[in-house]
């Protein structure tokens, strides 16, 4: 039989990858008993030389790992020194000060540490109840935002591994592998804070609507992600439901799918994009599951909804509402338009998270069964292509393009979706960070920006683009800015090639062709191959003469 503990050492074997230890060797100048610890602890407190007494006692539970007095002791130390950080004007209790969270300069190193000492502590000590009610008290208003290593172990809810896996070869070997995250599989009681949403659950309009207002919450779980670089656990989402009769099992399932997708969505987020949440300024998003409401989802602040959720939907549906509105979360905007909604960030969202989520999938053996059930045909034919050739056929620079209405925003999205499958996701989220006016058209937006963009990669004197074509549909045409002059095209893949630049065919010889003399700006290049058996076309780089 596991116990608890047992079960937490596993876990934290299976996120550090290595087994917890203690030093058997007496470090210097550590007393010879725990009543001497204890005695010479407490003068150092005395003289508020909580930095000496800090370390004197973690040297100590390096030696006395069981001792439980050590630990609330040091913890006691910890709240302490961080009190003493905060303006003279501040007068409260540890405590109060940890659940409010202010100070967050001094609050979040003190989570830390705070968090590492509790979640020792539940390794080792026999009797853990003063320390589990320590953390009750610490987190009844408030979870941390920021966890030390060891922090997750104090945790209620039993926190169980979450582990994403990214294998896209495109992307840089430093964003591949193993992404680490921490679900909590028991429901929790919500904190004040979330009983009511903040939309509909404030005193405000929607309190008089029968369908939206009034929302009560009863239950959350909490979703943590490893930072790889700070080697600390950050808090990411809060999924947050309403008591349902009959449906506690259902719902807490459908609570667990939702964190487990968005802990891949946002590791999907920094490996492709290296991108936060825009509208969590702690970096935490909070995911209100509704039982009324028109089935669908929307974004608001750091929140976002799921209406209806007893509706049933297929996989796809459930990871494209939720890839949709951590879109609008995520992505910076381009926006004006009048249909279908005002900022193109969402649909873009449900492109690129569920192409990225495709990429990196075993279909066979996934663990998430939103993400194995993922309709591929559906998504690439259906979402991705279809924008893209409208795309393709209007060209970058028309009137049509620079719309407000739906045609104008796929367009956009079949660009985006162009440019990232094309020439790679760094360079379109560079170029949507580097927006200063959040629209298609008009001065420093989206089209001016990205011809400054290819003014700078393309060096004056010599400039080289490349372009990926294997994902993209092999009969539109491939659309570039070009600086002015001849450029050099060589194709890789396919067999007899036929080149068409801005509609006039041009000679190919083998698998290189040279333009005319071009003038500054968009240009289309088709390539078709003539030959039934030849590798498919996949890629193009261009060499300004």
């Amino acid at each position: 039989m596991i116990t608890v503990r047992n079960w937490k050492a596993f876990l934290l074997l299976i996120i550090l990858g290595s087994a917890l230890a203690t030093s058997a060797q007496t470090a210097p100048n550590v007393p010879r008993s725990a009543d001497e610890v204890l005695a010479r602890a407490n003068t150092l407190i005395a003289a508020k030389d909580y930095d000496g007494a800090m370390k004197l006692l973690k040297s100590a539970i390096d030696r006395y790992p069981t001792q439980s007095q050590f630990y609330l002791m040091l913890a006691d130390c910890q709240e302490s020194r961080g009190l003493s950080d905060l303006p003279a004007a501040v007068n409260m209790d540890a405590a109060t000060w940890f659940r409010q969270g202010l100070n967050q300069d001094v609050y979040v190193p003190l989570a830390c540490d705070l968090f590492d000492t509790y979640g020792k502590a539940m390794m080792y000590v026999p009797n853990i109840k003063p320390i589990q009610q320590r953390v009750a008290d610490l987190v009844a208003n408030q979870f941390p935002v920021l966890l030390g290593e060891y922090g997750p172990l104090a945790l209620p809810g039993d926190p169980m591994p979450c582990l994403i896996t990214l294998t896209d070869p495109q992307l840089p070997t430093q964003a591949r592998g193993v992404y680490q995250g921490l679900i909590t599989t028991r429901p929790l009681p919500v904190t004040p804070s979330y009983e009511k949403d903040p939309k509909y659950g404030a005193d405000n309009s929607f309190d008089a609507n029968p369908t939206y207002g009034r929302w009560a919450f009863q239950q959350m779980l909490l979703a943590y992600e490893f930072d790889r670089e700070q080697r600390c656990w950050r808090l990411r989402f809060r999924v947050i439901w309403q008591d349902v009769p009959g449906q506690a099992e259902n719902r807490l399932r459908l609570a667990r799918y939702c964190a487990m997708l968005l802990l891949r969505c946002s590791s999907l987020l920094h490996a492709y994009a290296g991108l936060t949440p825009r509208f969590a300024a702690d970096g935490a998003l909070n995911v209100w599951l509704t039982e009324k409401g028109d089935p669908g989802g929307e974004t608001y602040d750091e929140n976002i909804y799921l209406y209806n959720v007893g509706v049933p939907r297929s996989p796809t549906e459930w990871a494209r509402e939720l890839a949709h509105e951590y879109g609008h979360e995520a992505l910076p905007p381009v926006g004006g338009y009048a249909k279908p909604e005002w900022g193109a960030s969402g649909y873009l969202g449900e492109r690129l998270f569920l192409r990225w989520l495709l990429l990196n999938r075993d279909a066979k053996a996934d663990s998430h069964p939103w993400v194995r059930g993922l309709d591929e045909q559906e998504i690439k034919t259906g979402r991705i292509e279809q924008v893209i050739r409208q795309f393709a056929a209007l060209g970058p620079d028309s009137q049509a393009m620079r719309g407000t209405d739906k045609v104008a925003m796929d367009g956009f999205l079949g660009m985006a979706c162009y440019l990232e499958m094309s020439r790679g996701s760094e360079y379109l989220i560079t170029l949507l960070k580097g927006l200063a006016t959040p629209t298609y058209g008009g001065p420093q937006g989206f089209l001016d920006t990205l011809a400054a963009q290819e003014a700078y990669y393309q060096d004056p004197e010599h400039a080289i683009v490349s372009l990926r074509m294997a994902e993209l549909p092999n009969d539109i045409p491939l659309w570039i800015y070009l600086r002015a002059g001849a450029w050099k095209g060589e194709v890789t893949g396919g067999g007899q090639l036929k080149i068409e630049v801005d509609g006039k065919e041009v000679k190919a010889n083998g698998n290189t062709f040279t333009t005319p003399a071009l003038n500054k700006g968009w240009h289309s290049i088709r390539i078709t191959s003539g030959a039934m058996d030849a590798p498919a076309l996949s890629g193009l780089k261009l060499v300004r003469q």
